[in-house]
């Protein structure tokens, strides 16, 4: 019975320490396949011109600006830095860089578009309806005041939905960071 019990706990040890070890090699695995490293200069390498970027140097100045052209060891903005000049190109060595961020800009929806497509679409609801009511009741002329009543209602939908996305672009800031320097302050080199 004692033989029995101790052979029950061994093999409950056994599976429990094998149970751990495929957890913690399963989790190792997996930070290492989905983490992104911001540390890799390649990173920056892929960024296609005109993207648009906020940069922290290390003597603690920011320059935003789009990028121009991406080197191994250098970075060339077309800047909007008031210091340097708006619309000037200026090149960052690798070793001054502290932090890439790009920045996105806004993405809002073609104001004309959306009016347009709400006051016809409302216009055409309207001129609809008026026109079934003339047609069920032997009436005439309420198409012409159901289709532009519902052009204006139309035209007013799509005012109040572009005021919601602008209110939420006004709070949605989407930026990405690129990469960051791993060390903890610049080295000088002679």
């Amino acid at each position: 019975m004692l033989g029995l019990r101790c052979y029950s706990q061994l093999l409950s040890l056994r599976s429990f320490s094998l149970t751990d070890v495929n957890a913690e090699s399963i989790e190792s695995f997996t930070a290492g396949v989905f983490a992104k490293s911001n540390h890799d200069w390649n990173r920056v390498e892929k960024l296609k011109p005109g993207t648009a970027v906020l940069i922290s140097l290390w003597n603690g100045r920011l320059i935003s600006g789009s990028v121009d052209a991406v080197g191994p060891a250098a970075l060339r903005i077309d800047t909007a830095d008031p210091e340097v000049g708006v619309g000037s190109l200026e090149e960052l060595g690798r070793a001054e860089i502290r932090r890439i961020v790009r920045t996105r800009g806004r993405n809002l929806p073609n104001v004309q578009r959306w009016m347009l497509i709400g006051t016809l679409i409302g216009g055409g609801v309207g001129f609809t309806s008026g026109g079934i009511y003339d047609v069920t009741h032997h009436e005439n002329y309420h198409w012409l005041t159901g289709g532009f009543g519902g052009a204006v209602f139309g035209f007013l939908g799509s005012c109040a939905i572009l005021a919601g996305v602008g209110v939420v672009e006004l709070f949605h800031h989407p930026s990405t960071l690129v990469y960051e320097d791993q060390r903890t302050g610049k080295v000088i080199a002679n």
